[in-house]
């Protein structure tokens, strides 16, 4: 079939419209990756017929050379958003040894002009691409849309693995385009540091705070904006969280907030919305196959066994089987993956005996929060105890990450003790298939992540295993490495596009700056790791929370037996920056670039002298002290860079720096640009 532009493709609450490249699910748009798309496109155009991975992979990847892994997890991601096994529905099914087919009935309709949908230009958000269709929850995403306008304020509160943050991205997809600054998403869980809710919060804002009241600052920020903020997994930070999120609706009149958290923030203007688990049949009912499908534990747990397993169907006879699983699982949806994940290898009557050996000592029937916490993690030891030993040792080292990771960083972290490389990658297909695992699907690139109850379980097993200062090691080794390659990739690719590929490495270069400058690592890792990081939190513009790693790591480096010259040097020249952009020119910014600038005559570094020179001219500069600026810039010339001709051209424009400062001429002083703003981003 070949797909025109005038045509749509309908099938399920589906239709595709091939011109726009866009999937509509009844009336809104369905937000798939460009890949995830290519995919079904591709299915749609040879629909009822078996489409090779090879053929996948070359009309997907044209310019890439690419693994099997990457096609397989693109069709996992298309397969969840779409809901594939819903109800019994098959769209796409695996032909083994072969390849892929779209089997579900389609129709073909004609587009009139009139009726083709317009689309709004996606006002500015930073949601998560759809990972799997929500059931059971539409009802309350509805209202929860409604409420926004006239309830400023709303908390989803229930225990872990109940769904807060699926229902959440689910409202503030709906409310893409309603917005006119749009939506940012703040997820906590990676943040164990109250101080940092704000810094985190204004990176994702593009502001800078330089006030010492910095809530103050992002409620001055943000009173003339119009915008949603989804904040979520606070139940760790709560008293902050409510600070900030009282601060924000006194300041900032159009500003909503909705946040997810194990229980209520206690905040004024808050609406509590607790989430209960999913609907089950009563155990005594007698229902038909179609009955109890209405139902969304079962239709959940039924499209999950389904994706994991191709051949699965659900008889009459097995419906009292899975009835009795859901009510042992309390309704709760992650609880309901875990076991769903594992129906290929029991059948679900060896599922529920598995159950039932392990949730024995539980209380039957009771529907606390207690009991449901009791549940899940009843659930997680479960499914722990039916991995392999090296899944097992995996998924307790894959604890440490606390945002997403890629599997050569995966492979970086888990080899070690008892794990060969070669294990890594089937290891974690093990642990994506069994829903211990979530994968990421970007255009590009695959990234993996822990839920953060998944997370914390791990790490518990992992500091049980006696495992985890071996892990912590093999971790910050391995953001020193993507810092290393940050700073080599800094000058050769565009700053937006380095943003992109290296900020996500955020939160696990905190976890390993906090673990291995608190004397809990090798120092001189961490230190290293300090330096090597500074172009990431200077294009974040996070120089005062980089400022207070930076005072660490020199005060450890005092005490290591041998001196490392260049290492103080780059740490010196962080801590001038730093101080320079949240201080000014105080005592503590001249003295970092003259101590940066001794230094480097030490180590004969010509580009590190520039590098302190500009940056003790700038604090003259915005000092007025003119005179001395206008020395300095002369100084230039003296260092003798020829023969480089990066040097020379930066030397060229410094020298000239000061002449063109207006407060030469007329005295009134101005905050100049970054101290090194003449000088090459890799030598900031």
């Amino acid at each position: 079939m070949t797909l025109s532009p005038e045509q749509a493709i309908h099938f399920g609450p589906y239709r595709i419209y091939p011109g726009q490249r866009l999937v509509m699910e009844a009336d809104q748009p369905l937000r798939l990756g460009r890949r995830a798309l290519d995919i079904l496109l591709i299915l749609l155009e040879h629909a009822g017929n078996v489409v090779s991975k090879q053929e996948l992979i070359a009309r997907v990847w044209r310019k890439s050379v690419v693994e099997d892994i990457n096609l397989r997890v693109h069709m996992a991601a298309l397969r969840k958003a779409l809901g594939d096994g819903q109800a019994g529905q098959r769209y796409i099914v695996t032909v083994a040894q072969r390849g892929y087919s779209f089997v579900a009935p389609f129709s073909l309709e004609q587009i009139e002009q009139h009726s083709e949908p317009e689309v709004q230009p996606p006002s500015r958000h930073n949601l998560p691409v759809r990972r799997t269709r929500l059931i059971g929850r539409q009802t309350l995403i509805d209202s929860l849309v409604a409420r926004l306008s006239r309830q400023r304020f709303i908390t989803l509160v229930g225990p872990g693995g109940i769904g807060k943050t699926t229902v959440a991205l689910r409202v503030a997809e709906q409310l893409i385009g309603r917005y006119r600054d749009g939506i940012r998403l703040l997820d906590l869980a990676p943040i164990n540091d109250p101080l940092m809710i704000t810094a985190h919060l204004a990176t994702l804002l593009d502001l800078s705070l330089h006030d010492a009241e910095p809530m103050s600052g992002l409620a001055t920020f943000l009173r003339e904006r119009q915008m949603l903020l989804v904040i979520d997994n606070c139940e760790h930070l709560i008293d902050t969280v409510a600070l900030l999120c009282e601060c924000i609706l006194r300041g900032a009149p159009e500003v909503h907030i909705l946040a997810t958290s194990r229980e209520s923030l206690r905040a004024e203007g808050e609406f509590v919305e607790r989430l209960e688990s999913l609907d089950c049949p009563p155990p005594i009912a007698v229902l038909d196959r179609a009955q109890a499908m209405t139902f969304s534990a079962l239709q959940l747990f039924v499209e999950r066994a389904m994706a994991s397993h191709d051949s699965f169907e659900l008889s009459d006879d097995e419906l009292p089987l899975l009835i009795d699983i859901c009510h042992r699982l309390d309704g709760i949806p992650l609880a309901i993956e875990l076991a769903a994940a594992q129906v290929g290898h029991f059948g679900l009557c060896g599922l529920l005996a598995q159950l039932q050996g392990s949730f024995r000592l539980l209380t039957q029937g009771c529907q606390t929060t207690l009991a449901r916490h009791q549940t899940l993690r009843a659930t997680l030891d479960w499914s722990f105890d039916l991995l392999s030993p090296c899944e097992q040792i995996c998924l307790r080292r894959l604890g440490v990450f606390r945002g997403g990771f890629t599997l050569e960083s995966a492979a970086a972290v888990i080899v070690g003790e008892r794990i060969e490389p070669s294990e890594v990658f089937g290891s974690i297909t093990q642990l994506v298939a069994k829903s211990l695992l979530n994968v990421e699907v970007g255009d590009e690139e695959v990234f993996y992540r822990l839920l953060d109850t998944t997370r914390s379980y791990a790490l518990e097993k992992l500091d049980q295993a006696a495992d985890l200062p071996g892990t912590r090691e093999r971790h910050a080794e391995r953001c020193l490495a993507l810092m290393h390659q940050a700073q080599n990739d800094w000058e050769l690719i565009p700053t937006g596009l380095w943003i992109e590929r290296y900020a996500r490495s955020l939160e696990d270069l905190r976890s390993a700056l906090d673990w291995g400058l608190n004397a809990d690592g090798p120092p001189l890792l961490a230190i290293r790791l300090t330096a090597t990081s500074t172009p990431l939190w200077q294009e974040l513009s996070l120089l005062k929370e980089h400022g207070v790693y930076v005072r660490k790591a020199l005060a450890l480096l005092e005490s290591t037996p041998e001196p490392c010259p260049r290492l103080k040097m780059a740490l010196k020249l962080a801590l001038g920056s730093s101080c320079y952009h949240t201080q000014g020119g105080t005592a503590e910014t001249v003295e970092a670039f003259v101590s940066a600038r001794t230094l480097a005559k030490t180590c004969n570094d010509v580009a590190g002298q520039l590098r302190a020179v500009s940056g003790h001219m700038a604090v003259n500069l915005s000092c007025g002290n003119y005179q001395m600026a206008l020395e300095q810039s002369l100084q230039f010339d003296r260092l003798g860079v020829h023969g480089d001709a990066v040097l020379s051209l930066s030397t060229h424009r410094l020298r000239g720096w000061p002449c063109t400062f207006p407060g030469i001429n007329n005295r009134r002083g101005r905050m100049p640009n970054r101290p090194s703003s003449a000088w090459p981003r890799a030598g900031t």
